[in-house]
């Protein structure tokens, strides 16, 4: 198991002074730090127009070929919606090395190599490379392709994309940095070769990945030393999948229970207390040992799944289910169900471990 001790820094909560579109991301982000679903009507502001006027984007991407794609840069860039100004404003050029996080968006989608893709590969690696810093307005840190993903989700489903490609696209905003963080070996990825392999469901997306990886590394001038080690891990990890399989985590291959029916689940064990009058340690015992007596083998299976499939698409509800199980600040049993299931769940450590380092703090 990583030892998450050395390679997680505490994280450095700054307020961030936010306006126009986006005043509600300090609500999103708080949400998501509390366990709360996030109950706003949008995350990032937008009208119809700005979505009819992105789809013109979609039909360029999904037919020009990579020049052609350079030279209509400039047209792109007008028809992308307000909220892209956020990208504008913040200077990262000491970091990626062409000004600000638009500049870098925009040399990404221009240095990706999409030679024999399909119409729709096309239109899914493009798009991601133009939202896949988005989550950067949030946090500079290893979260921002999470919050990328969190904050695009809602613009993206107006596209009329369908299921398959708005869910791969997600996928890729979402892990756009897996392959490149492996590929270090810096001591500081959270994620091992075989969990791409849980990302994606195929050779075809994971193809995908590795091209967006690529040109996102290529664009920054201190990462590309790394370029041959990106590829020599993709293909040891192709070669290790034609023999293991594949072990990907979508919702068909996990029947997990939805939000409701885990609260119902919660209101069969206990009911809130005042954390104030309780011993914490005793109370998640009483709970884990109500999970395992009163609960049946189908709704303990509920649970588990949408831990393991809720850490994965870091969906918020995943640290309810795990107070149900009571093993929310046990890393061991979150190791141990990981076992259970035959998966990795370095996410759900990694929030409890940052979760952990921050009350020792505060208890100094």
């Amino acid at each position: 198991m990583i030892d998450l001790e050395q390679v997680l820094p505490v994280e450095d909560v700054r307020e961030l002074e936010l306006s126009g579109p986006f005043e509600e991301i300090r609500k999103f982000e708080d949400g998501i730090k509390l366990g709360h679903r996030y109950e706003g009507e949008t995350i990032l502001e937008f009208d119809a127009t700005e979505v009819e006027r992105f789809k013109e984007v979609i039909e360029l991407f999904e037919s020009l070929d990579d020049e052609e794609i350079g030279i209509q840069t400039e047209l792109i860039s007008k028809k992308l919606p307000n909220f892209f100004s956020g990208l504008r404003a913040v200077d990262d050029d000491e970091f990626h090395g062409e000004g600000t996080l638009m500049d870098h968006t925009l040399t990404v989608l221009v240095g990706l190599n999409t030679d024999g893709l399909s119409r729709s590969s096309k239109k899914i690696i493009r798009t991601a490379a133009l939202f896949h810093d988005m989550g950067k307005l949030v946090s500079m840190d290893a979260e921002h392709p999470r919050h990328s993903e969190l904050l695009s989700r809602e613009f993206l489903s107006q596209l009329n994309l369908d299921e398959n490609e708005l869910a791969l696209l997600l996928r890729q905003i979402k892990y756009h940095e897996a392959l490149g963080d492996i590929s270090r070996r810096d001591g500081f990825s959270i994620w091992r070769p075989a969990d791409l392999a849980t990302f994606f469901k195929d050779c075809e997306e994971l193809e995908l990945h590795r091209r967006l990886v690529i040109s996102d590394i290529g664009s920054i001038p201190s990462l590309r030393k790394y370029l041959p080690s990106v590829n020599s891990t993709y293909n040891r990890l192709v070669k290790q999948i034609s023999v293991e399989g594949w072990k990907y985590l979508g919702s068909e291959s996990l029947e997990f229970c939805d939000y409701g029916e885990l609260l119902e689940l919660r209101k069969k064990l206990y009911t809130d207390r005042d954390v104030d009058l309780i011993d914490v340690v005793e109370d998640m015992a009483w709970r884990r040992d109500l999970f395992k007596t009163v609960l049946t083998d189908e709704e303990r299976r509920k649970v588990e799944d949408y831990i393991v499939h809720g850490s994965k698409a870091f969906d918020e509800g995943y640290m309810l289910a795990m107070q149900i199980a009571g093993i929310e600040t046990n890393l061991g049993e979150i190791h141990n169900l990981g076992e259970k299931y035959k998966v990795s769940l370095e996410e759900a450590e990694m929030t409890l471990h940052s979760h952990l380092k921050c009350t020792r703090i505060v208890n100094l």
